[in-house]
C-alpha cells in the first residue's frame, strides 16, 4: 500500500513539474530550458529523499524511476544528487549507466544546435569523395 502511495506521489509530482514547464515560469527566451531545469531540481531532491529513506530503512524509490527521470532530462540533477549525498556511488553499473546517459545527452544537444554545420560538413565530405572517385577512375572533375 505504501509503495502505491509513493508511486502515485511521484507521478503527480512529475505532472505538476510538467505544468510548471508549460506555464513558462521562465522568460520566453528560456522556454526550451524550463522542463530540464525543473526536472533536474526535482531529481536532485528525490535523491536526497531516497538517501534519507535508505538511512532510516524506509520506503525507497525504485531504480527504474531514477533511470526514467535521468533519461527524460534529469541527468544533471541525478549526478549532482548522487555525488552530493553519496547515494548509489558504490554501484558501478548504475554509475556507468548514468554517465552513458549524460554522454548521449551531450551528443544530442550538440547535434541540436549544430545540425546545419553537420549537414554542410557531410555535403562537403561527399563532394570530396565523389571528386576523388572520378579522378581515380580517370574522369575529370564533376
Amino acid at each position: 500500500m505504501r509503495i502505491k502511495l509513493l508511486i502515485g506521489f511521484i507521478i503527480s509530482t512529475i505532472l505538476v513539474i510538467m505544468n510548471i514547464g508549460f506555464l513558462k515560469v521562465f522568460p520566453d527566451e528560456f522556454h526550451l530550458f524550463s522542463w530540464p531545469v525543473t526536472l533536474n531540481v526535482f531529481t536532485f531532491f528525490l535523491y536526497w529523499f531516497d538517501k534519507r529513506q535508505s538511512i532510516k530503512n524506509g520506503i525507497r524509490i525504485p531504480n527504474m524511476i531514477m533511470y526514467i527521470l535521468a533519461i527524460t532530462g534529469g541527468i544533471i540533477g541525478t549526478l549532482m544528487g548522487m555525488y552530493c549525498f553519496r547515494h548509489k556511488t558504490k554501484k558501478i553499473i548504475y554509475i556507468l549507466n548514468m554517465w552513458v546517459i549524460l554522454i548521449l545527452y551531450g551528443v544530442a544537444v550538440y547535434a541540436y544546435f549544430h545540425i546545419s554545420d553537420i549537414q554542410q560538413y557531410l555535403v562537403q565530405l561527399l563532394d570530396h569523395m565523389k571528386q576523388y572517385i572520378y579522378s581515380f577512375f580517370g574522369g575529370g572533375t564533376v
